[in-house]
């Protein structure tokens, strides 16, 4: 492993090397705008998200509804897809929630957690 990634390990309190499931994920919030980050635990990270414990930029925005998600095998490279997406143009992100959307088979979202009520 390379030094970058121990550090990372280290400051973030994550074990990236060790092999686990991460989700990179876009939420729509209230104002219709979107926010994509990642998470190891996408229903837990809905619900903070919803109690105004997840972002900044989504505190003030919701309910905060989940819109996509995709599965990764480690933390890069959901990290990796998430910055991906932050390049991209609102048309861009809305083309790949509509031909991908939300898979149900990631995790079940309760519809009280999908709506933020």
């Amino acid at each position: 492993m390379g030094a970058k990634m121990i550090a990372l390990n280290k400051v973030k309190g994550y074990n990236i090397t060790k092999n686990m499931n991460w989700y990179c994920y876009i939420l729509k919030c209230r104002d219709n705008s979107y926010y994509t980050g990642i998470t190891n635990n996408l229903s837990k990270r809905l619900e903070k998200h919803n109690q105004s414990k997840g972002a900044k930029y989504t505190a003030a925005k919701k309910p905060v509804t989940l819109v996509w998600s995709r599965k990764f095998s480690s933390k890069i490279v959901a990290l990796k897809k998430e910055n991906e997406i932050k390049g991209w143009n609102r048309e861009r992100k809305e083309k790949l929630i509509k031909n991908a959307g939300v898979a149900p088979s990631f995790v079940p979202i309760s519809s009280e957690l999908r709506t933020g009520k």
